[in-house]
């Protein structure tokens, strides 16, 4: 497991299935860390396939069908732990790629609004 954290929120790089004990676990270590989002990116290295899970503390997670931050994460943890610079990631919505160069690392990929409306939330 590879924690990487960003301004907002960190994320957690994970070779294995979805799992809820893996979820729980992760979810009170970031209560002990005082950290107020998460991401766990559950990464099948041998298909390239990635899985988000998103959560905010207080609210119940999300499983995304795509997470660009989650990329982002997955790609520094390619490079520092596979030394792999470029990939191609699956992701239940379609794909995204990765690349490490020059130190910095970003991702390319189609993306379309998929719905569009007003939530509303009771706090």
């Amino acid at each position: 497991m590879c924690e990487i954290i960003f301004e907002g929120i960190v994320h957690f790089i994970i070779e294995a299935l979805p799992n809820k004990e893996i979820i729980d676990k992760i979810r009170n270590y970031c209560k002990k860390k005082k950290y107020l989002a998460f991401g766990i990116m559950f990464f099948d290295y041998n298909k390239s396939f990635m899985t988000p899970y998103v959560e905010i503390q207080g609210f119940d997670g999300v499983w995304e069908n795509s997470c660009g931050s989650g990329t982002t994460a997955l790609g520094y943890y390619l490079k520092e732990y596979k030394n792999i610079e470029f990939a191609k990631i699956i992701q239940p919505g379609g794909w995204l790629e990765v690349c490490y160069r020059n130190g910095e690392i970003s991702i390319d990929g189609p993306v379309e609004i998929i719905a569009e409306g007003i939530s509303y939330i009771n706090l």
